[in-house]
């Protein structure tokens, strides 16, 4: 799922200023707005891990995952050997051999960060494509539910929220309802 800029918490924390006066007369007096007012708040994010749509590209991304680093494991482990090799043998050795053997771990341990960097951007980037369309679509089922349940508000989580009462969290029901509603 996307990041929130760092912009998100100045224009949340003036939204809900905004929604108290508007609402309360008092900014955060969420328990005046009146009896109609209704509050969810919503981990999209574990939305998205445990809906069926969700689940399934993450079992396609983690079985993706597995495969290379298993090999970048290997790797690993072979930049090991040569580093133990290189600390257990380099008395006995000769200065060009003992030159020779560090810089062939140097460029191995060079390639494998460059590998491993580069396998994380990858999948990183492979997370966010997958997950992309899933969250337009979520998008949709927040708003459809809320208007149909007749929420107020309701905020995702991700929005860098500093308290909350426990009770008003709704992931589980967004949760179930995008399962049966969603894509």
């Amino acid at each position: 799922m996307k990041k929130r800029t760092w912009w998100w918490w100045p224009a949340s924390l003036a939204l809900a200023f905004a929604l108290g006066a508007a609402l309360g007369g008092v900014p955060f007096a969420w328990a005046q707005a009146g009896p109609g007012f209704k509050l969810g708040v919503v981990n999209v994010d574990k939305v998205a891990r445990d809906s069926k749509v969700g689940k399934t590209k993450f079992v396609a991304l983690e079985a993706e995952a597995k495969l290379k680093s298993d090999e970048l494991e290997k790797e690993r482990l072979e930049i090991e050997r040569l580093k133990k090799e290189f600390d257990d043998k380099q008395m006995i050795w000769s200065e060009e051999t003992r030159r020779q053997k560090k810089n062939d771990f140097e460029l191995k341990a060079r390639s494998f960060e460059r590998k491993f960097v580069d396998y994380r951007d990858a999948l990183q980037k492979r997370e966010m494509e997958a997950l992309e369309p899933m969250e337009k679509s979520l998008s949709e089922v927040i708003e459809k539910m809320g208007t149909e349940q007749k929420y107020s508000l309701i905020l995702d989580l991700r929005g860098q929220l500093i308290f909350y009462d426990p009770k008003l969290l709704i992931t589980d029901e967004v949760t179930r309802y995008f399962d049966a509603h969603g894509n």
